[in-house]
């Protein structure tokens, strides 16, 4: 809850993880002197996805996903796959923004698909969402709004 309670840290005894490595997916460990425990949480206290180990999720991570669909699309027509993936993240982006109840012309739906397809490939940064933003939104809708809120 963000408030420290007026008790003393612990100084001795081992330290005790959090998520059961046998039982879910945890997150990077960070020791917590305080509780001698070791934080492997998977997410922050505001959003933290727990994910219960399965043999069927064992075998996929198991597996080389990128070596399969490399094979799979050996010898098939880039230009032809590259125009079907842009058609899949245009639909996909007006499913998105149908879900939501909004219908935004055709080149806002197409520039969130543009913003779909650069994610991952930079570190999520202030910078990075300023910069996905301003393709999926513009600079001048993004000026606008900022105008009013002064």
């Amino acid at each position: 809850m963000g408030t420290k309670i007026n008790i003393p840290d612990l100084k001795t005894g081992t330290y005790v993880e959090i998520v059961n490595l046998n039982l879910q997916y945890p997150g990077p460990t960070i020791n917590s002197t305080r509780h001698r425990v070791k934080n492997n949480l998977p997410g922050t206290p505001e959003f933290c996805p727990m994910i219960r180990r399965s043999e069927k999720l064992e075998k996929y991570i198991s597996t080389n996903i990128q070596e399969s669909i490399d094979k799979g699309l050996d010898g098939r027509d880039k230009e032809l796959i590259r125009r079907t993936a842009a058609f899949l993240l245009l639909k996909d982006s007006k499913a998105s923004f149908a879900i939501e109840g909004e219908f935004p012309p055709n080149m806002r739906a197409r520039n969130w698909g543009k913003a779909i397809g650069q994610a991952g490939k930079k570190a999520l940064t202030l910078s990075e969402i300023d910069r996905l933003q301003h393709i999926v939104i513009g600079s001048k809708k993004l000026n606008k709004f900022f105008d009013k809120l002064a």
